[in-house]
């Protein structure tokens, strides 16, 4: 037989394993050896970020606080709010009802100037006659006597 150059198949199969081994030991070597270069520095960055995400959480829990907060003083805002419109709605029905009862009295005095009228009239015609002291006295006290009782009334003082 005669000598032939090169490798045969199972001896450049034999190769290929070798070197898978080889490559496999190697890999694991260096993957073993980025992770132990890595480790102070992931940590340290870890403990960087912890204090920053620290923070947000803080501030995050804060927010909620004021959040809360905010939704409280609405609530009480928006019950006083309802409170003050109550009491507007109640004044004004008073208003409304003091109304009705001054048009009431200013209809009631109108009816009392127009009955006293005549008597009015009266008086003004005796008071611009001659003078006569007594009967005078007597008008004006009788007349103050009316007009007193008609206050009275009007104001419903008995």
């Amino acid at each position: 037989m005669r000598k032939q150059g090169g490798f045969s198949l199972i001896e450049l199969g034999i190769g290929v394993v070798l070197f898978g081994i080889v490559m496999a030991g190697i890999w694991k070597a260096w993957d073993s050896f980025k992770d132990s270069i890595a480790e102070p520095y992931v940590q340290e960055q870890v403990r960087k970020d912890q204090a920053t995400i620290d923070g947000f959480k803080s501030n995050a829990a804060k927010a909620d606080e004021e959040r809360d907060h905010a939704i409280a003083d609405r609530d009480v805002a928006q019950a006083k709010a309802k409170e003050q419109s109550d009491a507007i709605l109640t004044a004004k029905a008073e208003q409304e009802k003091a109304q009705a009862a001054a048009r009431a009295l200013a209809l009631k005095y109108a009816q009392q100037q127009a009955a006293n009228a005549k008597r009015l009239s009266d008086l003004r015609t005796m008071a611009g006659g001659p003078p006569v002291a007594e009967d005078c006295v007597a008008a004006m006290s009788a007349t103050d006597s009316i007009l007193r009782d008609s206050a009275k009334k009007r104001l419903g003082i008995q």
